[in-house]
């Protein structure tokens, strides 16, 4: 039998030498990116929401970023290499191009990124502090909660007791040395992507790009370096308000209104291509054929 495993990825230093230098400046900087395949499609309730989060921040700088800005940006700020990690990911996934984005323009320019469901319900000078440097949030998840049950995925190691290390939101100084560490895992995994291990759809995402990876490398860094790293612990949603979705359902709400997944674009979830395009194009070839069988003989 052919082995499809990737080739033996390189250490982790090795991936963090790939980026570029960008000094650790503590505080957050009054930055805010969000992200839409494009500037004009974005729907009415969006639009609103970039409206609302304007209003509140008027002295944030506030970029939306859309498919031909992030290349631009990831071309001209990190470079060719990195640039060809990110057009290695297969065109049907939206959601682990933006997890690529958020890192890289997080480390370099500092602020806070928000998925572009997401929204603040407060003004951030009533959440920010002058010292900030990295918030970081797990979900309210435990029975009774607001959001009970969210954030425990496979995958997300049994030790790690509150899940997911919350993602749709990232808000750290600019050079953080443990937001850097996530990107150079990232990268890592890119290159270790194998669709039969790793999966395609919903758990390839979240185990190569999304929230599992960037839970595990956060948990388990702070747990072997507790004073090396500086970050703050926060309650994201109750406390500095925060909010996940502009399309959930609150109690009295109408519950024939659209979730996300209606209104955004096409479902990443649903994808039965390989995440990461190999650099063979006879192997991809060879990927794609045999889940495409699997698909066939599984129905």
């Amino acid at each position: 039998m052919v082995k499809l495993n990737a080739a033996k990825p390189r250490e982790l230093s090795e991936y963090e030498a790939m980026l570029p230098s960008v000094p650790f400046r503590k505080g957050l900087q009054h930055n805010i990116f969000q992200t839409n395949k494009t500037k004009e499609q974005a729907s009415p309730v969006i639009r609103d929401n970039i409206r609302k989060i304007k209003a509140y921040n008027p002295d944030w700088n506030y970029s939306l970023f859309d498919d031909a800005d992030i290349e631009s940006y990831i071309s001209r700020c990190y470079g060719p290499v990195i640039l060809s990690y990110y057009k290695r990911i297969d065109p049907s996934y939206g959601a682990a191009k933006a997890d690529f984005f958020r890192y890289l323009v997080i480390y370099r320019e500092g602020g806070i990124y928000l998925d572009i469901k997401s929204s603040l319900d407060k003004p951030l000078y009533k959440v920010v502090e002058e010292e900030d440097c990295y918030l970081l949030s797990y979900w309210n998840n435990t029975p009774g909660d607001g959001h009970e049950g969210f954030g425990h995925y496979p995958g997300i190691p049994d030790y790690i007791r509150r899940g997911e290390i919350i993602q749709w939101y990232i808000a750290a100084s600019a050079g953080h040395p443990l937001l850097r560490l996530v990107i150079a895992t990232m990268l890592r995994n890119i290159d270790a992507y194998n669709p039969f291990t790793d999966g395609v759809g919903w758990t390839g995402t979240m185990n190569t790009t999304g929230p599992i990876m960037y839970t595990k490398t956060i948990y388990d860094t702070l747990t072997a370096h507790p004073d090396v790293y500086p970050v703050q612990w926060v309650d994201i949603i109750n406390d500095c308000g925060f909010r996940y979705s502009i399309f959930e359902k609150e109690q009295g709400e109408n519950p024939s209104a659209p979730s996300h997944t209606a209104v955004l674009s096409s479902d990443y979830r649903k994808a039965s291509v390989p995440l990461i395009r190999n650099k063979s194009s006879l192997l991809n070839t060879i990927n794609k054929l045999y889940l495409s069988f699997l698909r066939k003989t599984h129905k």
